[in-house]
């Protein structure tokens, strides 16, 4: 199933989803998360949190994949009511953890969005998050505060 969503094969990726569900080989999030990465890249984000609606009615928990996923999806729709959500019932949820990553996709969201103080305040959590000697980490950051016309943060990063 993971090579037809990584082929865009939709068809193909639901009717072995199908097969492995009857199969009762759909018991976590992995399935889930690659169809909902293959909807997205296919340009379906609206299809996401219907299938973590699904994923939840069968009693399985969202990952930190899934909550990044649904995070992106809320983006992509500029649904940020929905976005707030994912953010509060990720903090909820004592089993995820949350990295620099995916406060830097939040600060990116709340960018593209126009809301610069709420991409400040995910910034300095991922601040807080990453360790200081990721190079990467400091990419996104600096690029992040440029983003949002930060120029004292970009020189103090």
């Amino acid at each position: 199933m993971n090579c037809y969503c990584v082929e865009l094969k939709e068809e193909k990726a639901k009717s072995h989803f199908e097969k492995m569900d009857e199969l009762n080989f759909v018991n976590n999030s992995l399935p889930f998360n690659n169809m909902m990465s293959m909807y997205m890249r296919l340009g379906q984000p609206e299809k996401v949190p219907l299938l973590v609606d699904a994923m939840k009615q069968r009693g399985l928990l969202p990952c930190g994949i899934t909550y990044s996923i649904w995070m992106q999806s809320c983006g992509s729709l500029n649904d940020l009511e929905g976005l707030e959500k994912v953010i509060d019932e990720m903090g909820k949820d004592c089993e995820v953890k949350t990295t620099w990553n995916t406060f830097s996709s939040l600060a990116g969201i709340y960018t593209k969005a126009g809301l610069y103080e709420k991409a400040e305040s995910a910034l300095r959590t991922m601040e807080e998050k990453m360790n200081p000697n990721n190079r990467d980490a400091h990419h996104f950051l600096i690029s992040l505060y440029a983003g949002i016309s930060k120029a004292s943060e970009v020189e103090r990063v």
